[in-house]
């Protein structure tokens, strides 16, 4: 197979969602996490403005009388400074916090994605079925949290290697995240129908390229501003759709 077209292909998928999910309304869904992060990232900026003065009272607590002119101006832009740290450590938990809020929401968006395009409906029924797969879910979150840490661990031991070593660790750091991505959102297909990591990394090994391409898609929409959840929306969606073309009945199509 051509590894471009593959690439190209799993890049693709959030973009052929975009059909399904303006034409069913999913967008909708979507809305309550985004409240959500908007109202904490007001609520962050709020805080920074709020409390920036008060931690610059705690280094440098004001003068009994008068002081330098120069101090004053050194104090004041001391304070400044706190309220802009605390304001950019608001904005950096609104990027990477945003992901966590719309997690639950976008399985719903994946599962609507598959009831959608197949006419039928991948949910569990019964109570029962549904803390098996809830459990199910969990181990497979944490395996998959596990198998990041201690790959992420021993890529930097890239650095030891003299010259190309901290290159080849840039490099396939990125490329080790975007298939973590890639496992990690056909998740929210494989789960529903308790298919774990390694059966998803069947497809990874069979098509390496195409899983690259659709976890590059997704790191990309993880970092863009306000439009974030919407866009993973998107890659939820699309990853539903890649399931069900390269997973039919639990199998990987060769």
């Amino acid at each position: 197979m051509n590894p471009l077209r593959d690439i190209f292909k799993g890049f693709s998928y959030p973009f052929k969602a975009i059909g399904v999910v303006q034409r069913h309304s999913l967008w909708k869904i979507l809305l309550i996490p985004a409240l959500i992060q908007i109202v904490l990232l007001i609520l962050s900026i709020w805080l920074a403005i709020r409390f920036g003065d008060d931690l610059r009272d705690l280094i440098w607590a004001a003068p009994a009388a008068e002081g330098s002119a120069l101090l004053s101006v050194l104090r004041s832009a001391l304070g400044g400074l706190f309220t802009f740290a605390l304001i950019s450590i608001g904005l950096i938990l609104f990027l990477i916090l945003g992901p966590v809020v719309a997690g639950p929401f976008l399985d719903v968006v994946s599962e609507k994605t598959e009831e959608r395009v197949s006419g039928e409906s991948a949910a569990p029924e019964g109570l029962g079925n549904q803390l098996k797969v809830a459990v199910f879910s969990i181990g497979d979150a944490l395996l998959l949290l596990g198998i990041t840490m201690a790959g992420n661990v021993l890529l930097l031991t890239l650095h030891l290697i003299p010259g190309l070593g901290s290159i080849l660790q840039v490099i396939l750091s990125y490329a080790f995240t975007w298939v973590m991505l890639s496992l990690e959102y056909t998740g929210l297909s494989g789960n529903r129908r308790m298919v774990g990591i390694r059966d998803r990394y069947r497809v990874l090994r069979k098509h390496p390229m195409l899983m690259l391409g659709f976890g590059f898609a997704v790191y990309l929409m993880m970092f863009i501003p306000f439009l974030n959840i919407f866009l993973l929306g998107l890659a939820a969606s699309g990853s539903s759709l890649m399931y069900l073309e390269y997973f039919p009945d639990r199998t990987v199509r060769e």
